[in-house]
């Protein structure tokens, strides 16, 4: 007989228990592991992808003669797609665009230094090298063939996100200028008399292999014009209500500084904006270009 005092042994019921317990002990550490490498390794993703885009930010544009350039971007909490640039193409010519790759994170981060590469005129599509004769030559591309070639080489079936873009050519000797967007929101020609035009010829998004070609438009800038590029992030940032800052909120913005100089005018654009969300975080990127056309060799002012 067993002593009064003895413990009695567990029974098989109880012993399976304990083992159970002690099995999902076990998953629940190891889930709880998996997880937390997993958001380590999505931590460490996003970091990539934010020195990715900033590192395709122009770190200076162009400041030529007849020409002043000033952008700004203001990223949201998560990754975006939105890409910038003044290219100097020639002697004669100057590249502006705006993009802006659909989504976020690091496939639209990735997208984004394809198309720079692109756009790049250093084995990009916008200069094409050709012979002729014993003598080799150059020819830029138009805006309406850098599009074109740009829905070819990024179908959706295989990177799986379209993208917008406003790309144009700036000649620097007459201010004329030719361009194209796909998609994307209509670049604002104004004028230094206060004249506002919307540069709205184009196609649809890049990516969509549309067999609908995209129309180019043309325009002239006087000395003293102003040409304004943005992303769509620009117009629909929103307030805590839900409102949208808009394209009626930017040209009114526009207008009010059109006597001050580009930083003066981006500045104003960035308080515009902050005021309007209530300091609230951007849920897009917001890239705006300004570029003003000063004439050959001349200010503002129109002396020399």
């Amino acid at each position: 007989m067993p002593r009064p005092d003895s413990a009695p042994s567990p029974s098989p019921e109880a012993q399976t228990t304990t083992g159970l317990e002690e099995t999902l002990l076990r998953e629940v550490a190891e889930l709880r592991r998996e997880l937390s490498e997993t958001r380590r390794a999505l931590a460490e993703d996003r970091a990539a992808a934010v020195l990715i885009q900033q590192s395709l930010l122009p770190r200076a544009l162009p400041q030529l003669p007849q020409v002043r350039a000033r952008y700004e971007f203001l990223p949201c909490d998560d990754v975006g797609g939105d890409l910038v640039g003044v290219q100097r193409l020639d002697e004669h010519t100057l590249s502006l665009y705006v993009a802006d790759v659909c989504g976020h994170g690091v496939p639209a981060a990735m997208i984004t230094v394809a198309l720079d590469q692109s756009l790049n005129p250093r084995g990009g599509i916008t200069k094409r090298v050709e012979l002729r004769g014993e003598r080799p030559s150059y020819r830029l591309a138009e805006p309406r063939e850098v599009l074109e070639r740009l829905d070819r080489d990024f179908p959706l079936e295989r990177f799986g996100r379209p993208f917008t873009l406003c790309y144009a050519l700036l000649d620097l000797r007459d201010g004329s200028l030719r361009y194209s967007s796909a998609a994307h929101p209509a670049p604002i020609l104004l004028r230094r008399t206060g004249e506002k035009l919307l540069l709205d010829r184009g196609g649809t998004l890049i990516g969509l292999g549309s067999d609908v070609p995209f129309e180019e438009g043309h325009a002239r800038l006087e000395p003293g014009d102003r040409l304004i590029l943005y992303s769509d992030g620009l117009v629909e940032h929103r307030d805590p209500a839900g409102e949208a800052f808009g394209e009626d909120r930017l040209l009114q913005e526009l207008a009010r500084a059109a006597d001050r100089d580009l930083e003066a005018v981006t500045g104003a654009l960035v308080e515009a904006l902050l005021a309007h969300g209530a300091e609230a975080p951007f849920r897009d990127d917001v890239t705006v270009l300004c570029v003003e056309f000063r004439g050959v060799a001349q200010g503002r002012d129109g002396r020399a």
